[in-house]
């Protein structure tokens, strides 16, 4: 389990925000209007929503970013305003949680079907800006053994990230990251290492 995530409920259940859509409505959102973009135009609204959830005792808010992609956004004619609109998303929430509250950043999908072929996975990439990666090394080492009727969880622990480095492939990083396996008693049962480059084409 993500550590942040198993310090979150150690002492029980978390309370979290709602429906961010139906709030922005009630101040005021018009039909057809990307509530996204309200990140840029109504920003203290969407901070009064934000705040709100604070106040009523949410330990965790989200971002007013569900459909800040650049296909979601491109039918609003803002697909160019992607990263201010993301940008300033994270920076709204971040200010109304006051330190009291975890800030999650929200990622809904494009909309569109890779089974109904009305977009492909370079489309989504490109949309949601996201990276290419190759594994480059796995490794696993086995501690105690594990025996029928043990529960397992998982913890990831980044171990390294390097500087910048330019391959065939492009430009980015390698990086290698600990995936830790433990019983139910907390015992260290085996660690599956990864080493990976991310990085982004040459154009």
């Amino acid at each position: 389990m993500q550590v942040l995530i198993a310090d979150l409920i150690k002492d029980g259940p978390v309370l979290t925000d709602g429906s961010w859509g139906t709030q922005i409505m009630k101040r005021g959102l018009r039909l057809g209007e990307s509530p996204d973009a309200w990140n840029l135009t109504h920003p203290d609204k969407v901070e009064e929503v934000a705040r709100a959830y604070v106040d009523a005792g949410s330990r965790v808010i989200l971002t007013n970013t569900f459909g800040a992609n650049r296909i979601v956004l491109g039918k609003f004619g803002l697909a160019e305003k992607v990263s201010e609109i993301n940008n300033r998303g994270v920076e709204i929430s971040r200010k109304a949680s006051a330190s009291s509250a975890c800030v999650f950043a929200s990622m809904g999908p494009s909309g569109k079907l890779l089974a109904a072929r009305s977009v492909t996975e370079d489309d989504l990439k490109a949309a949601f800006d996201l990276p290419e990666a190759v594994m480059t090394d796995n490794t696993i080492v086995f501690h105690d053994p594990v025996r029928p009727g043990d529960v397992l969880t998982t913890r990831q622990v980044l171990r390294s990230v390097s500087g910048p480095k330019t391959t065939k492939l492009g430009t980015g990083r390698f990086w290698v990251i600990d995936v830790e396996y433990l019983n139910q008693h907390g015992d260290m049962v085996g660690v599956e290492t990864y080493t990976g480059f991310g990085y982004r084409r040459a154009a």
